[in-house]
């Protein structure tokens, strides 16, 4: 499953259009101004960037579709909140990072949760 949804994934992302240089500007300066539109296509042009980190973390613990939705979470975040006071990329680095980092830092308590405590016997 995971590697179908992979390969529909990458799919997907050939048929977007990435931002250039140019509409990046135009793109993050509508979007500190709070414009939905705006908010919608940057998330949109840095969905590479973010399956680019998701990748970074693959064999860590969680499966690579969970990786790229946490990414692709914490992008929509980062678009969400960005106001301009901060380069762009840095956020988006630190957001991804950061969603990525607690989700396998859930995982790895949930596995520790889950297995059985072995009882000394005296």
């Amino acid at each position: 499953m995971a590697e179908n949804f992979y390969e529909m994934y990458l799919e997907e992302m050939e048929q977007i259009r990435p931002l250039d240089h140019e509409e990046e500007r135009a793109v993050l300066a509508s979007a500190a101004r709070g414009e939905k539109e705006a908010r919608n296509r940057l998330v949109e042009g840095y969905l590479a960037a973010a399956l680019g980190f998701a990748r970074e973390y693959e064999g860590r613990g969680l499966p690579v579709s969970d990786l790229v939705q946490e990414a692709n979470m914490a992008l929509m975040m980062a678009a969400a909140e960005y106001d301009g006071s901060r380069n762009w990329r840095e956020v988006l680095e630190e957001r991804i990072r950061q969603g990525i980092e607690a989700a396998l830092e859930e995982q790895l308590s949930l596995i520790h949760i889950s297995e059985p405590t072995r009882l000394r016997c005296i």
